[in-house]
């Protein structure tokens, strides 16, 4: 469920994990949201994109990759 405490911009993201994500590199991800899926993540206020945290998370685990066996 989308509730407003989990709803950060970009450099939010950027500044909370500087280890994992560049503003650079959030803004390249939300201008090819749509064919990565991370547009289910994504809420479009006016012409301002915020990214749903608890929703981003879910689809960052849904790109992890496999360890071998």
């Amino acid at each position: 469920m989308l509730t407003l405490e989990n709803l950060m911009e970009p450099h939010e993201v950027a500044e909370q994990y500087p280890t994992l994500f560049t503003e650079k590199l959030l803004d390249w991800m939300l201008r090819n949201r749509r064919r990565s899926g991370l547009d289910s993540a994504v809420v479009k206020v006016h012409r301002k994109l915020f990214i749903d945290k608890a929703a981003f998370e879910v689809w960052l685990e849904s790109h992890r990759e496999a360890t071998a066996a």
